[in-house]
């Protein structure tokens, strides 16, 4: 047993070595393993941070990328607005010769090749709307505002268009429009702002939209229209004043907004005020210097006053934006004839009556024209066409009259200017003619007659009184002559023929005294001086 002692001992001691060891295999590979869980937990958090990393750089790449495209697809939008701007321009400027249905057509084939871009689509509006086709430019007009919103302008111009059209409900959305869209949330404040001049703008659409242009708007719906336009003005200077809660400037939203002043301009000739009119017409065209509308409307009220140049400029000015204007290319051909510059006015009632065929008003300006130029079928052929769109067209048988008259016909020519006289009565021109026609053909109490329903008519008028006194001294009535006389120079009458007739009918009546006063005035002026002094000499002799 002493021998198994040691032996013993020696292996408990193994046995608690062992044991021993395996405590500190135990320790050490726990250790082991808690290192590799934190060096994992740690690889683990690493990938995470970066898969982050490199998500967020994706994400930055991507918004990048994005906003690359973005800027790229404006570039490239802006690029072919750009082009289709281009193209609309460069057609316009050869509309003149190319033609109305030329340059339509072309314009329909950009506006369709661009659907993107409302500019083709407004422009074509406007074009039809100049050319007196307004059907043709609501449609074109809704287009481009359903394109771009913001496009206020075309949007005024579809309710005129639609006004024109005699679509009246159409015309009342417009007005609804600009009144809705008055009032919106302001994202700074989050308060609802009103913009009083937009909303009193789109109130006086609404009143004026049920009334026609033509006979024009009057009555008490058009003076609140009116009234209406004139708030939403003050309005506009009431805002151009004001301020944002936090202290911004405040502009309005439609800044110094021509509009009203143009419908203003409307009213006030409608109601017979042209200066007015021009006065208006004149502010709006400076904040709508490329609307061929506005100026068109400013050729009509200087027109209108008389004002020959301010017309010719407002007109050619219309029709420098679009040159095939019907109503601009209307205005400056008449003003053309006014100042004698009779070609000029043709080739503008040509342009014009290729866009209106058969206008009546367009065809007789034309006959007049042709007749100055001398070109009597011609100018006859338009007077006849004009009958036949017009058959009491007083103007039309006057003018007929004039070139039978200038022919040698005398009896078709008094038929003539007697009709046109039965049409209007007010047309004192065609009677005194007539008159004069009748004496040619020394039918001198028939021309006595003319003379007395022009001066029934018209008690001033002093050729009439010149022309019924020659008559009446050839009549032998000489002391009624010199009444006619005498009354013609107290009105204002002057000239040579006056003064001789004056003259004679003083000495019919037995006062050669009083008659050389007027034969020697006569005589200073007159080409036929011999032939007047030697009735002064002959009346010497009498004394």
């Amino acid at each position: 047993m002493r021998k198994l002692g040691p032996v013993v001992t020696a292996a408990a001691w193994g046995l608690v070595a062992a044991g021993g060891l395996a405590a500190c295999f135990a320790l050490l590979a726990g250790q082991y393993r808690s290192e590799a869980r934190r060096e994992r937990e740690v690889a683990a958090a690493e990938r995470r941070e970066k898969d982050a990393r490199l998500a967020e750089i994706s994400r930055e790449l991507m918004a990048a990328g994005r906003s690359l495209q973005e800027r790229d697809e404006r570039r490239v939008r802006d690029l072919v607005a750009q082009e289709a701007r281009e193209l609309v321009i460069a057609t316009l400027r050869c509309a003149g010769t190319a033609g109305h249905a030329d340059t339509r057509a072309e314009l329909v084939r950009i506006a369709t090749e661009y659907p993107e871009s409302s500019y083709p689509w407004a422009v074509l509006g406007r074009f039809d709307l100049a050319a007196g086709r307004p059907g043709l430019a609501r449609d074109s007009l809704a287009r481009a505002v359903a394109i771009y919103p913001g496009d206020s302008a075309s949007r005024v111009l579809l309710y005129v268009a639609a006004r024109d059209d005699g679509e009246t409900a159409q015309a009342q959305a417009v007005a609804s429009w600009f009144m809705d869209s008055a009032t919106f949330a302001d994202v700074l404040s989050g308060e609802s702002l009103v913009f009083p001049e937009k909303a009193a703008f789109g109130r006086g659409l609404a009143l004026l939209a049920p009334l026609p242009w033509d006979p024009p708007e009057t009555g008490e719906r058009a003076a609140v229209a009116a009234a209406a336009f004139r708030a939403a003005m003050t309005a506009e200077s009431d805002a151009a004043a004001s301020r944002y809660p936090c202290g911004v400037p405040w502009p309005p939203l439609l800044p110094a907004n021509p509009w009203p002043r143009f419908f203003l301009g409307r009213l006030a000739l409608g109601e017979g005020n042209p200066a007015g009119a021009a006065a208006l017409f004149e502010e709006a065209a400076g904040g709508l210097p490329e609307e061929a509308l506005v100026h068109y409307w400013r050729a009509r009220a200087a027109f209108a006053l008389g004002d020959d140049l301010a017309a010719l400029v407002a007109s050619s000015i219309a029709l420098d934006r679009f040159p095939l204007h019907l109503g601009a290319l209307e205005i400056r051909a008449r003003v053309l004839m006014r100042l004698g510059r009779t070609s000029d006015a043709h080739r503008d009632l040509a342009l014009a009556l290729d866009l209106a065929p058969g206008h009546a008003d367009l065809l007789l300006a034309r006959g007049e024209v042709r007749t100055r130029l001398g070109r009597m079928d011609e100018a006859e052929a338009d007077f006849l066409a004009t009958l036949e769109k017009e058959p009491r067209s007083a103007p039309a048988f006057l003018a007929l009259g004039r070139i039978h008259a200038a022919r040698g016909e005398i009896e078709l020519a008094s038929r003539e200017l007697e009709r046109a006289a039965e049409l209007d009565s007010s047309l004192a021109v065609a009677r005194l003619e007539r008159a004069a026609l009748l004496l040619s053909l020394g039918r001198k109490d028939e021309a006595l007659k003319e003379l007395d329903l022009v001066l029934a008519a018209a008690p001033d008028d002093t050729e009439a009184l010149a022309a019924r006194g020659r008559i009446l001294l050839d009549l032998g009535r000489a002391s009624e002559a010199a009444a006619d006389y005498e009354r013609a120079l107290r009105l204002g009458a002057w000239g040579w023929r006056i003064d001789e007739g004056m003259g004679d009918a003083l000495a019919a009546s037995g006062r050669p005294t009083a008659a050389v006063l007027y034969w020697r005035r006569a005589a200073e002026a007159s080409p036929e001086a011999e032939r007047i002094r030697e009735k002064i000499r002959q009346a010497a002799k009498e004394e």
